[in-house]
């Protein structure tokens, strides 16, 4: 379509809407800057509320192939949390790395941006479940794609199967191919 068309507006009572992703037409969830992960269907009418286990605000959420809520924990929890038929379960939980944003590729893979404590690396790790298939971190010469730092990083997977993450921090769009290898790093005009 040439001009976008406004089929509905949600009021979502985010004072902050942070961030929305959805499985399907009809689901929509949010988050802001509470704890409450909102579902709503497309009418805008709310489905369901769900408290995150830390009673703190999520830093990101995603849904999987099968529908299930993925959600980031505080900074404080390190974790990757799965909420399915209202059951809240820890599918991730790291040492020495804070998880930061997330998406679920089209294969059905979870890549999640994390940032070490110290908050001098960044890197993006892939998961099938809860086991590590790929991690991202350095370019051929060794140098470091991300910013190091607990800045928010933007993730999604794009139709080329390309990896692309907003790294605020730098300043940058970050997209490596499916393999990892850096593709380009957009800066944009000062």
């Amino acid at each position: 379509m040439d001009e976008p068309e406004v089929l509905n507006t949600v009021e979502t009572g985010h004072e902050k809407l942070r961030s929305v992703t959805c499985f399907n037409e009809e689901q929509i969830w949010t988050r802001g800057d509470t704890a409450d992960i909102k579902c709503f269907n497309i009418q805008g009418v709310l489905q369901k509320t769900i408290k995150t286990k830390s009673g703190n605000n999520p830093y990101d959420i995603a849904v999987d192939r099968d529908g299930a809520l993925l959600y980031t924990g505080s900074w404080r929890t390190r974790t990757v949390y799965k909420v399915k038929n209202d059951q809240t379960e820890e599918i991730i939980t790291l040492q020495g790395w804070r998880p930061i944003n997330l998406c679920v590729t089209s294969s059905g893979d979870l890549l999640v941006t994390m940032y070490s404590d110290d908050e001098t690396q960044s890197k993006v790790v892939r998961y099938s479940g809860s086991t590590v298939k790929q991690t991202i971190q350095f370019d051929e010469e060794g140098q470091p794609l991300y910013w190091g730092s607990s800045k928010i990083k933007y993730i999604s997977e794009n139709r080329n199967l390309d990896i692309c993450v907003a790294d605020h921090g730098a300043g940058a769009v970050v997209v490596v191919n499916q393999a990892g290898k850096l593709r380009f790093r957009y800066t944009g005009h000062p």
